[in-house]
């Protein structure tokens, strides 16, 4: 597969991203050619976000929520 050049990628953000549900290494952020808007699956998953914002401030927007579907009491 072939990716669209840097600089247009440096303007894509994922902005559905749950990264407690698999392991991302510092490298793997620092690697990535786009942003990230991180939220919690989780209530107890949100210090783990905030900390992968806060380590990788160029690359991770800490949403500082956690996904609805997740969160309901129904």
């Amino acid at each position: 597969m072939v990716l669209p050049a840097k600089d247009v990628l440096a303007h894509v953000v994922d902005v559905h991203c749950h990264p407690t549900d698999n392991e991302i290494g510092a490298e793997d952020v620092a690697s990535l050619p786009i942003r990230l808007c991180a939220m919690a699956t989780r209530a107890d998953d949100q210090a783990k976000v905030a900390d992968l914002a806060t380590k990788n401030p160029k690359r991770v927007n800490n949403m500082v929520t956690h996904s609805y579907g997740f969160s309901s009491t129904n």
